[in-house]
């Protein structure tokens, strides 16, 4: 898997008790799958950034579950 990937993924918080190569948090308190990357159902995520304004900036990029990243799309486009 793409290094990018994987250094997103280490940004996601550890689930206390759970293999955290498997399974974490996105910012939102989501549980995300490693293996559901790119994935639009279930446990599945993508990297998106915390802000619209951050899109190119690594350093404010997430894995962020595909609901909550829908949300993030949603409000952007509503800032315009």
């Amino acid at each position: 898997m793409d290094t990018f990937i994987i250094a997103a993924w280490h940004k996601a918080t550890p689930i206390p008790n759970q293999d955290s190569d498997r399974v974490r948090l996105d910012p939102c308190g989501t549980p995300i799958a490693f293996d559901d990357y790119g994935k639009g159902y279930g446990y599945g995520w993508d990297v998106g950034p915390l802000s619209p304004r951050s899109i190119n900036d690594f350093a404010t990029v997430r894995p962020i579950h595909w609901r909550n990243l829908q949300k993030l799309r949603q409000a952007a486009h509503s800032w315009g």
